[in-house]
């Protein structure tokens, strides 16, 4: 009752809106994965209204800020955009501290005995358990940087731009590997852009798309897959910080007016 006299959302009400979250979430990212541009465009934005009762910290808010930047360049506004993908960048480095911070569930034993090993070293495995999840918003992160430096290049701001591409490869195969999906599309583009004429980076390597058609023969899981396979069933932190990851969307066309 006091929450509600506050104007602060209820236990019921949060999970409601956390729910709705995933849900806008996910079926936007199947739509800009099909091309089905502006249906993702209206589902992003639904997204920012609900993302509003979640705490600043929160890894979702940066996931939803990098989304509509998405959203603001489909409908043709390049600053709304970069400031968008700007923003989401720095949203993460905010969210990193919301993991240091964030519950640590115990995963489930198959034995007494790792049960007992768990709770013998539970900082170290809290500490564990926590850089994974760090892992995550690096990866999440490399998404948001991607997107901006596909805009900047496209702007013809090709010395930031590379610089972003370059970092965001570099860390989204650290995080998931050589054959992850959104990494192989990584690297299409910036094979597009290193081989162009107006590209002269003597820095920039040849091999991006050799890479990526390496990544095409035997792919990992996408985003979405990751969702399905790897979220828990409960509500929880766990839940809020895979999320994060999985449904930060990244341009999957580069036809930008």
């Amino acid at each position: 009752m006091a929450d509600e006299e506050e104007g602060i959302p209820s236990t019921g009400q949060r999970l409601s809106n956390e729910l709705m979250w995933e849900t806008l979430s996910q079926e936007a990212s199947e739509a800009n994965l099909s091309g089905r541009l502006s249906e993702a465009v209206h589902l992003w934005r639904r997204t920012g209204n609900v993302v509003l009762d979640f705490a600043e910290s929160d890894p979702r808010r940066p996931s939803t800020i990098s989304n509509t930047g998405i959203a603001h360049l489909r409908c043709g506004d390049k600053y709304a955009a970069e400031t968008a993908f700007r923003k989401a960048i720095a949203g993460w480095l905010v969210a990193r501290q919301w993991v240091e911070n964030m519950t640590v569930s115990g995963t489930a034993k198959n034995s007494l005995f790792h049960l007992r090993l768990e709770v013998k070293h539970h900082h170290s495995f809290q500490k564990h358990i926590r850089a994974q999840y760090q892992d995550l918003l690096d990866g999440a992160e490399a998404s948001s940087r991607f997107n901006l430096a596909a805009l900047l290049l496209t702007l013809g701001k090709n010395d930031e731009g590379l610089e972003l591409m370059k970092d965001a490869i570099k860390v989204r195969e650290r995080v998931f590997g050589a054959t992850n999906p959104e990494l192989t599309w990584f690297l299409r583009i910036m094979d597009r852009f290193s081989t162009s004429d107006e590209v002269t980076d003597s820095a920039v390597t040849s091999d991006y798309l050799k890479r990526a058609h390496h990544g095409e023969g035997d792919p990992s899981r996408t985003n979405l897959e990751r969702w399905h396979s790897d979220r828990p069933q409960k509500m929880n932190d766990a839940r809020r910080v895979i999320s994060a990851m999985c449904f930060t969307d990244i341009l999957t066309d580069l036809d930008i007016q």
